[in-house]
């Protein structure tokens, strides 16, 4: 089913314009592309990971921040969702719908995104590397256990505090390097930051004010890099919409 999704819903523009339609139908006003094109450490001996497996995966990505939130249910669901998931079967695809698509498309440039919301920690291990699909971890209650902490410092960009609640919810979306094209089942595409920084760019320039107009809720879209910084906002009496 995720190759269909890549298939269908080629990378690019596409993968920015689900994830924001996706917080719109959230009810988010506000959305930010950020590209964290750092490695975060892993090597030391000192300090055990959630999995060895998943150290791979703390190095440059995408990560986009809604002020909405994920429900207990959303959680629910999209675990049970990668728990049941067939890397190869495309009728999955037909079951779960828009709702999906928007996860699924995300495979065009990762092998194992991870969302942030309230109080949760939700790592999508589609190839079962390591779990049954998509473990849920309450970061907030373990924020004193090192593995979740060296799991959550790669959202540092745009999570300061890992002790408490975050009201809304990060997607982060590491890019599939090579040696991960090797080992991959969804995609045979490496993604790079320099790809990554292009599409953002043109986003940025091609979406502008007016696509907003064309969003229920949002108001606000900040893209930004170590490189580049756009804020495109509504004002008030544009944010009233027909």
């Amino acid at each position: 089913a995720l190759k269909n999704i890549c298939r269908d819903y080629p990378a690019g523009g596409t993968v920015l314009r689900e994830l924001l339609q996706n917080a719109d139908d959230a009810g988010a006003t506000e959305v930010r592309f950020i590209l964290d094109e750092r490695t975060y450490p892993v090597k030391d001996p000192d300090q055990e990971f959630i999995n060895p497996s998943l150290e791979q995966y703390q190095s440059p990505a995408l990560l986009a921040y809604n002020n909405a939130i994920f429900t207990d249910t959303d959680f629910e669901n999209l675990s049970r969702l990668s728990n049941s998931l067939k890397l190869h079967d495309g009728s999955t695809t037909g079951k779960f719908g828009r709702g999906f698509n928007s996860v699924g498309v995300q495979y065009n440039w990762t092998d194992s995104p991870s969302i942030v919301s309230r109080n949760q920690l939700l790592i999508l291990d589609p190839h079962y590397a390591w779990s049954l699909g998509g473990p849920v971890y309450d970061f907030v209650k373990y924020s004193g256990n090192i593995k979740i902490q060296k799991h959550m410092s790669a959202f540092q960009t745009v999570m300061k505090h890992f002790d408490r609640e975050l009201d809304g919810t990060i997607i982060r979306i590491p890019l599939r390097t090579q040696a991960q094209v090797a080992k991959s089942e969804i995609s045979d595409w490496e993604t790079t930051a320099s790809e990554v920084l292009d599409v953002l760019r043109s986003f940025a320039s091609e979406f502008g004010k007016n696509g907003l107009l064309f969003m229920r809720n949002i108001e606000r879209l900040e893209i930004g890099s170590a490189d580049m910084s756009v804020e495109i906002k509504l004002t008030d009496a544009e944010a009233i919409r027909p």
